[in-house]
Formats: C-alpha cells, structure tokens, sequence
C-alpha cells in the first residue's frame, strides 16, 4: 500500500473545527497534539515528570495514556479513500486505532457488540 501525502495543519484544523473537537465515533472530546505536547512541557516544569505522560512523540499507550483517550487524530471515513473534508472525521486515538481500515457500518455493528 503506498503512502499517502501528510494532510496540511490547515486541514487538520478545519476538520477539528467542523466536528467541534468531539471525535466523531464516540463524541468525546479532543485535544490537538501540539497542546498535549505543551501541557507535557509545563508538566514537567512543574516538577511532576514521570508520573503521568500527556505527550510522546511516537503516540504509545504506555508512554503516554491520556494520548489514547483525548489525542486529536483525523480518521478516513472511507480507508483508503481521499483526503478532502468529506471523507475526514475527527476521531480519538483510542477509536481510530479500533476502527482501523475497517468499513463505517462494519465497525459501527462490531462496536455495538462489544
């Protein structure tokens, strides 16, 4: 599968502005990556380091858990598809890791069942 061109910050923002910061699957609210990168910095200022981790640039779960729960990511409603604002979503972390390249209806109905 090749790769796809990166979406312009422009883009990113426009989608989050239109889907008003909810992650589109389970309409919990998002935060933008650069501020979850900020609030790890001052964090740390603060002295609190290692207790829990707001930021890591690589996004994994154990290095950084609240990413998972409130990291802003844009989510392809169709995999595969294009990149214009119709086939964007705001999604999670945490969902758009579970959805995957899955169709919307069919994780619609896995998610249900869970």
């Amino acid at each position: 599968m090749g790769s796809r061109p990166l979406l312009s910050k422009a883009l990113n923002v426009a989608v989050f502005r239109r889907d008003g910061w909810l992650c589109c699957w389970c309409k919990r609210p998002v935060i933008f990556a650069p501020v979850m990168k900020y609030l790890e910095l001052e964090y740390r200022k603060a002295g609190d380091a290692g207790r829990v981790a707001y930021y890591h640039a690589h996004w994994t779960r154990d290095g950084a858990p609240l990413l998972d729960e409130l990291g802003a990511v844009i989510d392809h409603i169709k995999a595969g598809g294009a990149n214009d604002m119709d086939n964007l979503a705001t999604a999670c972390n945490k969902c758009n890791g579970q959805k995957s390249d899955s169709a919307l209806d069919q994780w619609r109905t896995r998610s249900a069942n869970q």
